[in-house]
């Protein structure tokens, strides 16, 4: 799995990623995206910090235009490092892709097997997040992740956002990934402060376990999550 790296001082910074080593993370995530140069300076702030092993990904949200997006990786280019997602479009981020030697990995354009193939026909990403709900389903999400796959790209299993539900989701779709081909997951349920189910699954080590309860191993909390937006099923 992979935390986020606070927004804050270095002293601050130092000790937050200091507590998730100790709970085993290994890879962290930079949230950019906003002014291209307090983002370069945020980049060059973080990424010196990490130690021998670890990973990091500046995740720019779609946040910078193409020429920004190439200012801030020409300004970092001595750091190693992920380029996540620098702008909104597909067409961007390859512009941004095809003009950077840092490793690309692209997040929210991966929309479905047709955006697929032609990340993987443009050479368009090093790695790629898969986000069960921007693919329309874990059925659809799995044949995504199995073709990117078999074209020799890694994957994170992801999500939009979630609680206890999407997070079992998630640890089942991870644990059916072959191990050199998953980048990382996330605990998504640990990030809220309202549950949507019991039991939450396992978190150690900086990794996320997969229950070996019937289906998900999730029991869905109906009064936290509300009523039903929709019923389907035969007329009473």
């Amino acid at each position: 799995m992979y935390r986020v790296a606070p927004h804050r001082g270095t002293e601050e910074t130092i000790t937050e990623l200091d507590r998730h080593r100790a709970a085993g993370y290994r890879q962290f995530q930079i949230k950019v995206g906003a002014d291209w140069s307090t983002d370069i300076e945020r980049i060059r702030a973080t990424v010196p910090l990490l130690k021998p092993g670890e990973k990091a990904m500046a995740d720019a949200n779609q946040g910078w235009r193409v020429d920004n997006a190439l200012r801030v990786a020409r300004a970092t280019r001595d750091l190693d490092f992920i380029f996540e997602q620098p702008c909104r479009t597909y067409e961007e981020c390859l512009q941004v892709r095809r003009r950077i030697d840092l490793p690309m990995k692209l997040d929210e354009c991966v929309t479905g097997m047709r955006a697929a193939q032609r990340i993987v026909a443009d050479q368009g990403a090093d790695l790629v997040c898969l986000k069960i709900s921007n693919l329309g389903g874990l059925s659809k999400a799995r044949r995504v992740r199995d073709f990117f796959l078999d074209n020799r790209i890694p994957v994170v299993a992801e999500d939009t956002w979630g609680g206890e539900i999407a997070t079992a989701t998630l640890a089942h779709f991870a644990a059916s990934t072959p191990a050199d081909y998953l980048q990382n997951t996330t605990d998504l349920c640990n990030y809220n402060t309202r549950s949507t189910g019991t039991p939450a699954p396992k978190t150690e080590g900086g990794k996320l376990f997969a229950s070996d309860m019937p289906g998900l191993g999730v029991a869905p909390d109906f009064a936290a999550l509300g009523d039903p937006v929709a019923t389907y099923g035969e007329a009473a």
